[in-house]
């Protein structure tokens, strides 16, 4: 997967016998490959090319985790619970 702009800078990509490594595939199941290996180009602003230009590798070795929820408390909550501490600590 990589940003629109990277397809110009591949196309002059050729390996050590001039065969070109980026290859316009327009009748196979991606339309871009990479020696060998298929290229997404999203146009839907997915991917940000301020923070990468490419990621490559083999996706289905891809694991990932998903951050479970994380509770807040707001300052009003937190600011009535220690004034509920205190008012306890000066009874004491």
């Amino acid at each position: 997967m990589a940003d629109i702009s990277m397809r110009a800078k591949l196309r002059g990509l050729k390996n050590t016998n001039g065969a070109p490594l980026f290859k316009a595939d327009l009748q196979g199941s991606t339309q871009y490959a990479l020696d060998g290996s298929p290229m997404n180009f999203p146009n839907n602003g997915a991917f940000d090319k301020f923070k990468a230009l490419m990621i490559s590798g083999d996706f289905s070795q891809l694991v990932y985790a998903i951050r479970q929820d994380i509770t807040i408390l707001r300052l009003s909550c937190l600011q009535k619970a220690l004034c509920r501490i205190r008012t306890v600590l000066l009874r004491m």
